[in-house]
């Protein structure tokens, strides 16, 4: 079942999503220690979340009873927010300074940019992560989570867009009529991504 979480379930949410991405090339080139990439991916995702929940834009997957996944995603013209929408952040990112390491931090940051950076110019609903977790992977949940922006996507007449760090997801994501726009390294010796784009495929009713 794909509905909206409530404020309570955030927390298990961004354990799964986070769950979900561990294994992401981008993230483990960043952050290659495990202990601490699954950190940063929690508090990361963590305020990713609590934003999004205040805008309307998460929605989780349930499967008996659990929460196996998750996507959030930024209206056209909302992505990157305001930097007062930012002010939140701070005081997590002070805690997991401590913890993984100023350096660690640098590094992330500059990936988080360099992705922020990638983005189209024109407007476009961005699918900013959508993560299920290993186990509750192959069984359509990913797509079922997809399938509701794409919507959105097709009802305003407005591309959607995302990135990956996986070249095997650009396979995937051309399931759902994604063109690939590039593949993209980051920076010199930085991690790779693919950049993807999907063209709205006329009406659809958003939910």
């Amino acid at each position: 079942m794909i509905d909206a979480p409530t404020h309570d379930e955030l927390g298990p949410l961004v354990k799964a999503m986070a769950d979900g991405l561990h294994a992401d090339p981008g993230w483990t080139h960043v952050v290659p220690d495990d202990d601490a990439r699954l950190l940063a991916g929690r508090t990361l995702i963590g305020h990713a979340a609590r934003m999004a929940f205040r805008n309307g834009t998460v929605l989780v997957a349930r499967e008996d009873g659990a929460i196996r996944g998750g996507i959030i995603w930024a209206a056209p013209g909302e992505f990157p927010p305001r930097w007062t929408r930012q002010l939140p952040a701070a005081a997590p990112m002070v805690g997991l300074t401590a913890r993984i390491g100023a350096r660690t931090v640098r590094e992330l940051s500059r990936f988080g940019q360099a992705i922020d950076q990638a983005l189209p110019p024109e407007p476009v609903w961005y699918v900013q992560a959508l993560s299920v977790t290993p186990a509750g992977q192959g069984r359509g949940l990913g797509a079922a989570l997809l399938g509701q922006v794409l919507a959105k996507s097709d009802a305003t007449s407005v591309p959607c867009y995302l990135d990956t760090g996986k070249q095997a997801n650009v396979a995937y994501y051309q399931r759902f009529g994604f063109a690939l726009l590039d593949e993209r390294v980051l920076w010199q010796d930085g991690p790779t991504i693919w950049r993807l784009q999907r063209q709205p495929q006329g009406a659809a009713e958003v939910s």
